[in-house]
């Protein structure tokens, strides 16, 4: 059944609602009836395509920003992870400079894109890390850290 729909409509079938429950049978195996609520993994094109369907699909909400897997791409990353975890295991290399390495070939052989590699990086962590950085040593140098210190040492005894 979900070949025929996959076929038809050009989208994945990921699960099914009947009466405001879910069907936890296989979609591709349940008989769909009318009310039925289907989940669906679909392109950008879904809609476009299907508008003679327009009373048979409403579009809830898009999920921002997906995208298909790229299962061509799973092994090449897979090979560069383990080759990556080796390498440090086998301590030839330190752990920071495999993964720089290994994200640089993953970008160059079209793994990631360099968008998708800024975008993996949290931004927010490294800012914070390094403000903390700069007020550790704020702190050090005006004497504040140390007084601090003293009264919790004397508080302590």
């Amino acid at each position: 059944a979900e070949t025929k729909f996959r076929t038809r409509y050009g989208a994945a079938v990921i699960a099914v609602t009947r009466e405001g429950k879910r069907v936890y049978e296989h979609p591709g195996k349940v008989i769909l009836q009318a009310g039925d609520v289907l989940l669906l993994e679909a392109g950008p094109t879904f809609i476009e395509r299907n508008t003679e369907n327009d009373r048979s699909f409403a579009l809830l909400s898009e999920v921002a920003g997906s995208a298909p897997p790229r299962l061509k791409l799973f092994w090449p990353a897979l090979i560069l992870t383990i080759v990556m975890l080796a390498v440090t295991t086998a301590g030839l290399t330190k752990l920071i400079i495999a993964a720089l390495i290994t994200s640089g070939i993953m970008i160059a052989i079209g793994v990631l894109s360099q968008q998708e590699a800024r975008d993996a990086i949290n931004w927010d962590v490294y800012v914070t890390i390094a403000s903390a950085f700069g007020l550790g040593t704020a702190l050090t140098n005006s004497g504040l850290a140390g007084l601090v210190a003293n009264v919790l040492v004397s508080l302590g005894k």
